[in-house]
């Protein structure tokens, strides 16, 4: 009988694995570039602003939102995720946060590139540090053939 109780606490917890792994990935979807050797996830209301031969810009805010000449989304909650390759760039070799009352970037190196992940802030920070932990975290490098 215990090994039925046990048993059944796994199954529930492997359950419970699947339904979270689920709605995370039925909220966001996954950008793949094969030219630059890279895939990402990001909540499904951003886009991609921009995706050339050097650079990827994924945001939560469109480009005519973007404050001209400063770089950065003009609005509060205005969110960034800038990704290109850098063949200096190692793991270990370089992370940086800048965090003020108005706005926070972090720049790190991953695999061969550099991320640049910001927002601009509104009455939540911590969750905009949240969503940008967690496409982060799903950077993912392909392996060339």
């Amino acid at each position: 009988m215990g090994k039925i109780i046990w048993a059944a606490w796994i199954f529930l917890i492997l359950m419970l694995f699947a339904v979270l792994i689920y709605h995370h990935n039925s909220s966001w979807q996954r950008y793949e570039n094969n030219r630059l050797g890279f895939f990402i996830e990001y909540p499904k209301d951003w886009m991609v602003l921009n995706d050339d031969d050097s650079s990827v810009l994924i945001s939560n805010t469109p480009g005519d939102k973007w404050a001209h000449g400063v770089g950065i989304p003009g609005i509060s909650g205005g969110m960034w995720v800038f990704i290109r390759p850098d063949p200096f760039c190692r793991d270990s070799d370089y992370e940086s946060d800048f965090d003020s009352d108005f706005a926070f970037d972090k720049f790190f190196c991953e695999d061969g590139f550099s991320l640049n992940l910001g927002f601009v802030q509104n009455d939540n920070p911590n969750s905009q540090k949240k969503t940008l932990k967690d496409i982060a975290n799903s950077f993912q490098v392909i392996p060339r053939r």
